[in-house]
């Protein structure tokens, strides 16, 4: 049997390398269907043949056979043809999750047009292990890696959150903060649920990171703001007011003039909820809130 195998995959190799463009379409797919790593080498080959069709057949071939053929296909991410690269892109993401750690470990050594493919891939994989790698990239000197690490983040969705926020005080920089900030916005909805939980539940350093994110989202986290101005507790009140201010939403006028009787204080700054719910309504500067903010300053 395995007689019998070798030889129709040594019939195969012949045909791919010696046959008419049919024949060679024809025996790239049967190897990919065979899966032997025998093949990897001649089909790699295939995807330098300047043919399409052979190339395209090529690729998923390399795709099905899996695991044995990411290694060559990551180098051939190195070489300088695009439409080899292209396909062997292709064909790492649709191997999928088993190729994340060999393109983990390939990433930190390779030029920054290669990282930016890696990380292209990655992205398109969507397996959360590249978190941290793409959070790290956000950082990057070059802002080819940087833009291509952002693509990523928004595709892998909240589970990025808390690792950005813990690289917010890695890197205090505000571009850092503004890329941070754009991909959170891009998320949209997914983010806005987790932001709203670490205002509602995380420590105070992940409350206030949240709630300037919340901030910067703008209009889509109001509603959710809003809820969180209502809460029991004097932190999260005051947060939420803050964050508030940030959006600049008109929608929020009203219920921050009626935080202007919050006396309670958040224990982190010692300023009553009133106070920076006063700043939010200086902040929007709608005639309404500067008015209600001049007559509580008045009061005091």
């Amino acid at each position: 049997m395995l007689q019998v195998e070798r030889r129709t995959i040594e019939k195969l190799l012949w045909k791919l390398q010696n046959g008419n463009n049919m024949v060679q379409l024809q025996a790239a797919q049967a190897l990919g269907a065979l899966g032997d790593a025998r093949a990897i080498v001649p089909l790699i080959a295939a995807l330098h043949s300047g043919r399409r069709p052979l190339q395209i057949q090529a690729a998923q071939a390399l795709a099905s056979i899996g695991p044995a053929a990411i290694s060559p296909l990551i180098q051939v991410l190195r070489e300088d043809e695009a439409q080899a690269w292209m396909l062997a892109s292709a064909a790492l993401v649709k191997i999928g999750p088993l190729a994340v750690e060999p393109l983990l470990i390939a990433l930190p050594n390779e030029a920054d047009s290669v990282q930016i493919l890696m990380i292209e891939i990655l992205g398109q994989i969507g397996d959360a292990r590249a978190t941290d790698v793409l959070v790290e990239a956000l950082n990057a000197p070059s802002a080819g890696l940087r833009a291509a690490a952002a693509i990523a983040l928004t595709r892998l969705g909240a589970v990025v959150i808390r690792p950005l926020l813990a690289a917010l005080s890695r890197f205090p920089q505000p571009e850092f903060q503004r890329h941070v900030a754009d991909v959170v916005r891009v998320i949209g909805q997914p983010a806005i649920r987790e932001l709203l939980l670490l205002m509602a539940e995380g420590s105070e350093l992940e409350r206030s990171q949240a709630a300037w994110l919340l901030g910067k989202i703008g209009a889509p986290a109001v509603p959710g703001l809003l809820r969180m101005l209502e809460a029991n507790r004097a932190p999260v009140r005051y947060a939420a007011a803050w964050a508030l201010g940030i959006t600049g939403s008109q929608a929020a006028v009203p219920a921050l003039v009626r935080h202007l009787q919050d006396v309670e204080k958040s224990p982190s700054s010692g300023m009553r909820v009133c106070d920076v719910a006063a700043r939010a309504l200086e902040v929007i500067a709608t005639p309404e809130a500067v008015a209600a903010a001049k007559a509580w300053r008045g009061s005091q």
